[in-house]
């Protein structure tokens, strides 16, 4: 990790204090180099007067000059190979910074970023981070931030951080909609590491990116203390010359000096904390005799002494009385008893004296009852489940045999290739020996996607199936999609509905190439689009007359 201190011989930096309220804007400028974004951004800052600007999508390069009167400018570019996205911070040039770099994370990072540290008077520190992430799910950003926070130990109590930007990631957690895989892995990353790192996400109240009415620009602190907010999706709205708004929010450090001790006071601390102890229990103890005695009637003798008899008499301990275990017996073996190291009767039974042994066999032989009662008392519970996974398995066999879609999916993306590895369409297509696509798609989404979907707990696996509206426009444009694309179709109500009835929606046409097209941000309850809709299953003699005899014909350009 590499620090960079700013050294402006011209200005006079001070520390901040932690009583000090910092204006912090956050926005997506998407491509400040543009006259109109920059004004829009300077008349922003103009009439907001903030301490430090979170930029994201930059799309600047080596070439590109940013300058802004009275601030200075940090920013990481991508590099020119692969143009796009980058981001940036201004920040005043009254406060004192140190860039913070971190080479690892600098080649083929997901999650672009901008760091600087700040010092607070009382030696704490803030972090600034601004943060990007690409739109798309085919990667996630989960390592680069697990790598982040361990280099910049944000674990720390004396560290404090803040992370802005837009990072692609939606759940209904902050208002979206609907979830995307990217949503749910940051929710459940945040679960995860709430005590480790003290994580907190904030949005904003009105949608970010208002084109899609999704909430993309995010927060990310710790211990922060936020003002003028009502709760965590309170941050204010700035409209701004992009397809995003602004965010606009004020934070200051929480005091939590007084948690810390003093090692100068250390020994005064720990005796006034023994005194407290003692008087709580004192107190303790008072209220459970006080109770005890006030639930003694007086007007019944009969009961009377006998309850404080109870009390007074002395507890005798009730102990186990010798075991005695046949040595053939297969619950010596349970309980992990050596039955050489104890005495036998007579008869020649094991006998057992001592408590932790005694113990030991006690939980064994109830155990051991608990075990066949569930064998025993259930056996057309038994018989379902071992009928059901006889099932599953002559299923899963007799696919592998008829090489169709579990074949198929390892081939799209294996475990060897980090599940990265895209293969062409048409060989997924002849792999699973589907020689008609049209007939196949309505069972192929029904029996697999359908269920496949539901699997949320698996990011990766979700994110497979996941709807990528980009890349399904460039397929279509193509003329090859993906299978998953009819997963986002049938969502949509292009293909079924939701009584699973084969139902496929598109503009009435005539012509031979049937390709499913659709307009962008469409949906099919629109009453202004002229969607039709056909509920029968195509027939393989008409579309033969019709249609090209070569596989894949839905495939080709014409």
């Amino acid at each position: 990790m590499n620090n960079t201190n700013n050294n402006n011989p011209n200005t006079q930096n001070v520390k901040l204090d932690k009583t000090t309220k910092i204006k912090i804007i956050s926005v997506n400028v998407n491509f400040i180099i543009k006259n109109q974004r920059r004004a829009s951004l300077l008349n922003i800052i103009e009439k907001q007067n903030p301490d430090v600007v979170l930029l994201g999508e930059t799309k600047l390069n080596k070439n590109h000059i940013l300058r802004f009167e009275n601030y200075n400018v940090i920013r990481n570019d991508r590099n020119e190979e692969n143009p796009g996205g980058g981001t940036a911070i201004l920040i005043k040039k009254t406060i004192k910074y140190s860039k913070i770099s971190l080479p690892s994370l600098e080649k083929n990072k997901i999650l672009e970023h901008t760091i600087i540290k700040c010092k607070f008077k009382s030696d704490k520190t803030l972090y600034i981070i601004s943060a990007y992430a690409k739109c798309g799910n085919q990667k996630e950003f989960i390592p680069d931030l697990n790598k982040l926070f361990t280099l910049l130990e944000l674990n720390k109590l004396e560290n404090y951080y803040i992370i802005a930007g837009d990072l692609n990631a939606k759940h209904t957690n902050w208002k979206n909609p609907n979830n995307n895989p990217r949503g749910i892995s940051l929710t459940l990353w945040l679960e995860k590491n709430n005590i480790l790192f003290k994580t907190r996400l904030l949005s904003t109240k009105y949608p970010s990116y208002p084109y899609g009415k999704s909430f993309l620009d995010i927060v990310i602190d710790t211990r922060l203390t936020f003002h003028e907010i009502e709760d965590d999706c309170g941050l204010n709205n700035i409209p701004h010359d992009s397809d995003h708004n602004a965010t606009s929010f004020q934070v200051s450090l929480d005091d939590y000096d007084e948690l810390l001790l003093d090692p100068k006071h250390l020994k005064k601390d720990l005796n006034d904390l023994r005194t407290k102890l003692k008087i709580e229990f004192s107190s303790s103890i008072s209220n459970y005799w006080k109770n005890k005695i006030t639930n003694i009637s007086k007007k019944d003798p009969n009961k009377m002494f006998p309850k404080i008899n109870s009390i007074f008499r002395k507890k005798e301990i009730s102990e186990v009385a010798t075991l005695k275990i046949d040595p053939n017996s297969s619950i010596l073996n349970d309980a992990d008893i050596n039955a050489n190291s104890f005495d036998k009767d007579k008869d020649g039974n094991i006998l057992i004296d001592t408590l932790q042994e005694k113990l030991d066999l006690i939980g064994a032989h109830f155990a051991s009852i608990n075990n066949r009662h569930f064998d025993n008392d259930r056996p057309q519970l038994n018989n379902i489940i071992n009928k059901e996974i006889d099932t599953f398995k002559s299923q899963v066999e007799r696919e592998q045999n008829m090489n169709t879609t579990l074949s198929c999916l390892n081939l799209n993306r294996s475990a060897e290739s980090d599940y990265t590895k895209y293969i062409k369409n048409e060989i997924l297509y002849n792999t699973a020996n589907i020689p008609r696509i049209d007939n196949f798609m309505i069972s192929l989404t029904r029996d697999f996607y359908s269920q496949a979907s539901k699997i949320l707990q698996n990011s990766l696996v979700f994110s497979t199936l996941y709807p990528n509206p980009m890349y399904f426009e460039k397929t279509l444009s193509s003329g090859y999609i993906p299978p998953e694309a009819f997963l986002y179709l049938d969502s949509k109500r292009y293909i079924q509905n939701n009584n699973n009835v084969p139902i496929i929606y598109h503009y009435p046409r005539h012509c031979n190439d049937k390709k499913l097209i659709y307009p962008q941000y469409s949906d099919s309850n629109d009453t202004r689009l002229p969607w039709r809709y056909n509920m029968s299953v195509p027939d393989n003699n008409n579309l033969k007359k019709k249609k090209s005899r070569s596989k894949y014909w839905w495939n080709r350009d014409t």
